[in-house]
């Protein structure tokens, strides 16, 4: 084993070492403390496929039609000062997981340090064909107060796992923030709900608008669905996928392939 290995290592252990014990109180600026994750220099990888960014905004603007607030929270906040309700907003770890898979050649780590009654979750986003790299640390109090039921074991293990999932959501939104942006955008005023409120006159509007650029048949093979079963989240997608090509963003060809060609 090299020296380098085996510092970096000790470097990792010294840190879980000087953790305070189990229970006791947390000094401030806990989220100070030294990152778990090993030090990393490789810069920029040769890749078999490059990244499309044209393509992966295309994708994001197709899936955020039928991912609906499945890709953005928003919940209520009593504003103390003038008595209100104000709402906060912002993309969801679904949001993030989809980007950092459309986005692609990049890695994604995390490490936990238990610090006593929260944990320090670090995360860090590194882009393979850029070379660039973003680290953030989460802290996660293991009381979450919005976990019920009685199962303590399990209230812990939620709590962690919740707590993950933000940190991944922080770094992914941090470093991919345009693309981030943009596919909240998408979501929050996609048309499904608008669509399901009155699904057969939009299905019927779609079908017949769609029918005059290309066969229905390619626009069924990519939806899964016929006409007649298509849903209010496949309309919208449908939807999305055309205005995708009205932005000159894609092709008729390539959005929905002719049958027969692999």
């Amino acid at each position: 084993m090299n020296d380098t290995l085996t510092k970096e290592r000790s470097g990792i252990l010294d840190a879980f070492a000087s953790q305070p014990p189990r229970g006791e109180m947390v000094p401030a600026g806990v989220s100070g403390l030294p990152s778990p994750l090993p030090a990393r220099s490789h810069g920029a990888l040769a890749v078999a496929v490059k990244r499309d960014e044209t393509a992966v905004l295309q994708k994001l603007k197709a899936l955020a039609a039928a991912a609906g607030d499945d890709w953005y929270y928003r919940f209520p906040v009593k504003n103390r000062k003038t008595g209100r309700t104000d709402y906060i907003e912002g993309p969801s770890i679904k949001l993030a997981n989809d980007l950092a898979r459309m986005y692609g050649n990049c890695e994604i780590e995390t490490r936990v340090l238990d610090v006593g009654k929260e944990w320090v979750i670090y995360a860090r986003f590194s882009d393979l064909e850029t070379g660039f790299a973003m680290e953030r640390p989460f802290q996660q109090r293991k009381s979450q107060s919005s976990i019920g039921g009685g199962d303590d074991a399990r209230a812990l293990d939620i709590a962690l796992q919740i707590g993950v999932s933000k940190a991944i959501r922080n770094v992914v939104v941090n470093a991919l923030q345009t693309f981030a942006d943009f596919g909240f955008a998408e979501a929050k005023y996609s048309l499904v709900d608008k669509i399901g409120k009155n699904l057969e006159s939009y299905r019927e509007r779609v079908s017949e608008r769609i029918a005059q650029r290309v066969d229905l048949n390619r626009v069924e093979a990519v939806i899964g669905r016929v006409v007649a079963d298509w849903l209010a989240p496949d309309v919208a997608k449908v939807i999305a996928l055309m205005k995708s090509v009205e932005d000159g963003m894609a092709t008729l060809d390539e959005t929905f392939p002719p049958l027969g060609l692999d």
